[in-house]
């Protein structure tokens, strides 16, 4: 019996000791930030504010193929236009709050045009007017310029007038028109490929580039020339993404 009664003693001091080491942990939790349920709770009034919004949002059908020019006046604000789906590839131009700029529609179909007052803008919380204008140009049925070509790694890099293009590049000879808005598409073949744009004009200076306003990494460029005479452009590519590609120039039709 002596040896039974020391058994359990001795296993009712290790139950004992058990439980107050487990009670030490806890208080060095607490003491460390421990435990979320047992961190008092923050205690503050949600705040709720109700305002109004200063967008414009219109549907506009437009068809491919064709040149968009959308222009937006804003009436004391300067325009902050967004496009759903696609974007600009032309950078817009805002002068004297007014929003200009072109587009190509990748597809036929019915648009979203959201305006609203840029972020830099100081206007009041009232509504904003302006007037939306866009215009359909056709474009000429047969390509000025239409080549297939490819860029590899031992083709020469562009080099004129403090422009340089980005890799190896393939340059050719196009006689544009004055005054006549061209739309410049150089589409990937090799699906790695990384298209790159620059357009020359006839006195040697770069007056456009573009690295992936056709979508899906291809290049365009949307340009009006001054002058008539022969423009060149730079087909190049991204760092080493080289590849074969498509080369369309395209001018607009003549109005009557």
């Amino acid at each position: 019996m002596s040896r039974l009664r020391l058994i359990l003693t001795g296993l009712i001091v290790l139950v004992l000791l058990s439980g107050l080491g487990a009670q030490d942990k806890k208080k060095d939790k607490k003491k460390k930030g421990g435990d979320d349920d047992d961190q008092p709770k923050a205690k503050g009034k949600e705040k709720v504010e109700k305002g109004k919004t200063q967008i414009g949002s219109h549907s506009l059908k437009m068809e491919k193929g064709k040149l968009y020019h959308i222009k937006v006046e804003g009436q004391g604000f300067t325009p902050n236009v967004i496009l759903r789906p696609g974007f600009f590839s032309v950078p817009p131009k805002t002068e004297d709050d007014t929003f200009s700029t072109y587009f190509v529609p990748s597809e036929t179909r019915t648009y979203r045009l959201l305006v609203m007052p840029s972020l830099n803008d100081d206007v009041d919380s009232g509504e904003l007017e302006y007037k939306l204008t866009y215009k359909a140009i056709s474009l000429g049925r047969e390509p000025v310029l239409e080549e297939k070509g490819e860029i590899k790694a031992n083709d020469p890099v562009y080099r004129g007038d403090g422009s340089n293009s980005p890799g190896p590049s393939k340059t050719y000879s196009v006689k544009l028109k004055a005054k006549t808005m061209y739309v410049i598409d150089m589409v990937k073949i090799s699906p790695n490929a990384d298209p790159y744009l620059m357009l020359e004009a006839p006195g040697g200076k770069i007056v456009a580039t573009n690295d992936d306003g056709g979508g899906d990494l291809n290049a365009r460029i949307i340009f009006q020339t001054r002058r008539a005479g022969e423009y060149r452009v730079i087909c190049s590519v991204v760092g080493n993404r080289l590849g074969e590609f498509n080369l369309t120039v395209r001018g607009t039709e003549e109005e009557d």
